[in-house]
């Protein structure tokens, strides 16, 4: 089963089982209509349809990650295949668009306000209901960590090369403004 951060009802997906029926595949990137691609492979029913998705996978680190879940919209899932980000319609799997991280190390789900914050090595990128995206500022030269949500606010630590420490850094998580962190200098 996927995480279900946002109690979305409209459909259900769970990782799909190559002996299982389907009646559409497709491959991602592109939403190619009865293609394969090697990564993370995903069945999404609702009352409509059912249909796999066939996810490539990003390869920019092992430790990059896997995930799916239900857009905080509750009617798009969100697909992450070792990094490599997709938002697609859970109706209409032609609807997809790549999400712009590479690659996602992490998640932290903001149930209370309905964000998902996903993070990378140098920032972070929200996902609203809406429809809508933040992204934040440098926080890191590169490598973030305890990345959490705690009383409608991002905290972690970033690393800070200048003075080979991890600082901390808050974000608001409507919004990805903030302080702290480190960037490195233009």
């Amino acid at each position: 089963m996927i995480e279900n951060f946002f109690g979305a009802t409209s459909f259900s997906a769970a990782i799909f089982e190559d002996d299982e029926e389907v009646e559409f595949a497709y491959a991602y990137p592109g939403a190619i209509k009865d293609g394969w691609v090697a990564g993370l492979s995903v069945q999404v029913k609702t009352d409509l349809s059912s249909w796999v998705g066939h996810f490539s996978a990003g390869r920019e680190s092992p430790n990059a990650l896997n995930l799916c879940c239900a857009h905080p919209d509750g009617l798009q899932i969100v697909v992450i295949a070792k990094g490599l980000g997709y938002v697609v319609s859970s109706r209409q799997p032609e609807d997809w668009q790549l999400i712009p991280m590479r690659p996602i190390m992490g998640c932290c789900p903001a149930t209370d306000e309905n964000v998902l914050v996903l993070f990378g090595y140098t920032y972070a990128l929200g996902l609203l209901s809406d429809g809508t995206t933040w992204r934040s500022q440098e926080l890191s030269w590169d490598g973030l960590r305890n990345v959490h949500v705690s009383a409608g606010k991002v905290l972690g630590e970033g690393w800070d090369a200048s003075t080979s420490k991890f600082v901390p850094f808050e974000l608001d998580v409507l919004t990805g403004k903030g302080s702290g962190g480190a960037m490195p200098p233009l």
